[in-house]
């Protein structure tokens, strides 16, 4: 199942990165409060996860 993962679309991603992308994404999730969407976040964590790594 991961390497099907892989073939998608994962395979230029490092482990370092899915994990920094990850971790980014929690934090962001357990910063959500009655007044932000989980929509937001989930957004807020795509962004983060461009940014990081198109400057790689």
């Amino acid at each position: 199942m991961l390497s099907l993962i892989a073939k998608i679309g994962w395979d230029s991603l490092t482990i370092h990165q899915t994990e920094l992308i990850s971790n980014r994404h929690a934090q962001l999730l357990n910063r959500v409060d009655d007044h932000e969407d989980i929509q937001d976040v989930i957004l807020k964590s795509s962004d983060l996860a461009s940014c990081e790594l198109s400057h790689d």
